[in-house]
């Protein structure tokens, strides 16, 4: 394929195309990671979810989750918290457990569910979530790194912590100290913000609210779904808050400082709530830039039934909305119709990474001022469907190398069908160099050199070819306009236009038929040209050509009859005129003949003699004629002005030289026989003695038809 130079910066977009598909020579950010599992994902036979995940320093895979039916209430079945242990390539750590696997019942009749994880510096894993027993309390574990319990935390490494009603623990951090802080959700008569530190040994941090607990009441409905540790110990929550429904929620967003108290400089009185469409929205994830400004991320309900984006939206470190994100500092992106974002990770670069759902594994890339980064995935956005089921993703964290790990399940809404822990990895950091590169190939060899013969077409008839425009970027190829500023012109026109106002990835492809139909005679050419945002070849021209032909049928002339010399012919001298019939032409053409002689058979390096129709011969004998004509009526003339026996002498003398002069046309130089009026001649001076020639006749009647005589041989004394 040729390169229409290096680089076309353009991204073609492929409205009817066949078309923008991945099929990478390369990978690139959004990609799936085909060393992870099977091309990039895991399924485990672990029937549940996982609902939080992190990376050990080793590249080991962390996720914790719970091992129930997914549509089973909870308090309605026993279920246990579930954790699972990953090698890097995605299989099962067997060290891990039992074999890979730890389960952990808070008591034998409760219902127990972990949502989030954390990793302490010396390896031990701590997991957080809800345990009923009878009513739900915080609850959390704590794991050695063979997955034992870790019996010194806690009550055979188990905490529970009750708020007086119900209560669940949906986000964790670790402080430097080695405290920990569970934040989620407690009901009593109305749902409030709930948030718990705990000592390294699990015990309540008294420190901390009152007696190490603190809850928070915005509205009649609120929720903590996401945590994050400032480094200045102040600790800001964030999730939703509403009255009575979560149709009617906001964004919310609390801070706290580090004894627990709400820190009164952040919003008002501590207190942030940002709403998007005036219907519900919740935030379920929220991560922490290094100046200080705070992205939190979750859903927004467009008001249309059931029909959800991934929403964010960035803060100051006042807790004012950042307007230099986005719109005003909110993000809206559209997975058609149905999007709900559950975690988030900032890359190292600035870049922000969204995970979730859109029916499958959802992730969305923004550039730090909130715009789609187009070098990731489609456009910005990665969808997975992993077995054809509903599948959602949880979790998502950041490896050292840049990589992304979602995990959730995947599984089915309805019915009593088991969900199964699963695992997605993708390519994430950046391309260096970022650059749409476009080859454009036709379907006439060489496929590369923007020249498209159609060749002969019989007028009234049609020929179609296509031209291919692949992306060997890395980014994507945008294009504008085809054939539109220097349009074809008939018998040329574009029939298929595949490309125009669309937009490919990398190694995605879309197609341009072009139609040649004549409908008259002769050779026609013209160029269109194809517009792009690429610096270097903008636009780039096809050239077309082709030639129309007539629709009437040519019939050939007939076969050329030789006459002399015969075939095998002896005794000629170096003087010979050659002799054939004439030619008849069914269409009236006019018709000539190319007549070769050679000494070899094949006639190799021997070239054509073009003989007009009219014989030589003929042409010989009309000119003796009229000379003889003329010297017998100038005897005549002379005769009438003499008398007597001179009259009669001279009448007799220019008769004799009129028939001589006649007779001499009637026979060839070599002594052949005399031709007739219907056959054409050429003679042959300066021929070699005792030499064997071989000589043919073509016709050709100007038309491509054309009638080869038979080889005929002679031999000169």
């Amino acid at each position: 394929m040729r390169r229409i130079d290096t680089y076309l910066n353009a991204i073609i977009v492929c409205p009817f195309l066949t078309m923008c598909v991945p099929g990478h020579l390369q990978a690139y950010p959004g990609d799936l990671d085909t060393s992870f599992g099977t091309n990039g994902e895991v399924i485990t036979q672990i029937s549940g979810e996982a609902h939080a995940v992190a990376i050990q320093p080793d590249g080991k895979i962390v996720t914790a989750g719970h091992n129930t039916q997914f549509n089973i209430p909870i308090g309605s079945s026993p279920a246990e918290f579930v954790l699972t242990r990953f090698n890097p390539d995605g299989s099962i750590d067997i060290t891990f457990g039992n074999s890979g696997i730890v389960t952990t019942d808070f008591s034998n009749t409760s219902d127990d569910r972990a949502f989030a994880v954390v990793l302490q510096p010396d390896g031990k894993i701590i997991a957080a979530g809800t345990a009923s027993g009878p009513l739900w309390s915080f609850a959390l574990s704590r794991y050695n790194t063979d997955g034992s319990l870790d019996v010194s935390f806690g009550s055979g490494g188990k905490v529970t912590t009750d708020f007086g009603g119900l209560g669940s623990a949906y986000a964790i951090v670790l402080e430097p100290d080695g405290k920990i802080v569970a934040a989620g959700q407690h009901f009593n008569v109305i749902s409030g913000f709930a948030l718990a530190r705990y000592n390294p040994d699990g015990s309540l941090d008294t420190s901390f609210g009152s007696g190490g607990k603190v809850t928070t009441d915005v509205n009649s409905l609120n929720q903590i779904l996401a945590l994050v540790l400032q480094p200045d110990g102040k600790l800001v929550a964030a999730g939703f808050s509403g009255i009575g429904f979560s149709d009617n929620a906001d964004f919310a967003l609390a801070r706290y400082n580090p004894d627990g108290s709400l820190d009164t400089s952040f919003g008002a009185g501590g207190i942030v709530t940002t709403d998007f469409n005036g219907v519900g929205d919740a935030a379920l994830a929220l991560v922490l830039q290094p100046d200080g400004k705070l992205v939190s991320a979750g859903y927004a309900y467009t008001g249309i039934f059931s029909q959800l984006q991934f929403a964010l939206a960035r803060y100051n470190p006042d807790g004012s909305l950042d307007t230099s994100f986005g719109s005003g500092g909110k993000v809206t992106t559209d997975f058609s119709g149905y999007g709900l974002a559950y975690a988030m990770v900032l890359q190292p670069d600035g870049k922000i990474v969204a995970a979730g759902t859109s029916g499958d594994f959802a992730l969305a890339r923004y550039n730090p001022d909130g715009s789609l980064d187009t070098i990731f995935g489609n456009g910005g956005t990665v969808t997975t469907d992993i077995t054809g089921s509903l599948e959602i993703a949880f979790a998502l964290a950041l490896q050292p190398d840049d990589k992304l790990v979602a995990v959730g399940f995947e599984g089915f809404f309805a019915g009593f069908n088991f969900h199964h822990f699963a695992l997605a990895r993708y390519l994430g950091g950046s391309v260096t160099n970022p650059i749409p590169d476009i080859t454009v190939t036709d379907s006439v060899p060489p496929v590369s050199d923007l020249q498209m013969p159609f060749g002969d077409v019989t007028e009234g008839h049609a020929a179609d070819q296509t031209i291919t425009i692949t992306n060997d970027g890395n980014v994507n190829l945008i294009m504008g306009n085809v054939a539109q500023d220097n349009p074809l012109d008939p018998p040329f026109r574009i029939l298929n236009n595949n490309c125009f106002g669309r937009a490919i990835g990398p190694s995605g492809k879309c197609t341009i038929s072009v139609r040649f139909l004549p409908i008259t005679t002769g050779s026609f050419s013209d160029a269109f040209e194809m517009s792009s945002n690429d610096p270097d070849e903008n636009p780039v021209t096809v050239t077309v050509s082709g030639t129309g032909l007539s629709s009437i049928t040519n019939n050939p002339p007939s076969i050329p009859n030789l006459v002399f010399p015969a075939s095998g012919q002896t005794g000629l001298g170096t003087t010979v005129t050659f002799r054939w019939k004439i030619s008849q032409d069914p269409d009236e053409d006019t018709v000539t003949y190319d007549f070769y002689y050679c000494t070899d058979q094949s006639f190799t390096g021997c070239s054509s003699i073009v003989v007009a129709s009219l014989s030589e011969n003929d042409l010989n004998y009309e000119v003796a004629g009229a000379y003889g004509g003329g010297v017998l009526l100038f005897g005549i003339v002379l005769a009438a002005r003499v008398k007597g026996k001179k009259r009669i002498a001279i009448l007799i003398t220019m008769t004799i030289v009129t028939g001589a002069m006649l007779g001499s046309c009637d026979r060839g130089g070599d002594g052949a026989p005399s031709s007739s009026s219907d056959e054409v001649t050429h003679t042959v001076s300066g021929l070699e003695t005792s030499t064997t020639y071989y000589w043919k006749v073509v016709t050709d009647d100007g038309n491509g038809g054309t009638r080869e005589s038979e080889t005929r041989s002679f031999n000169t004394k």
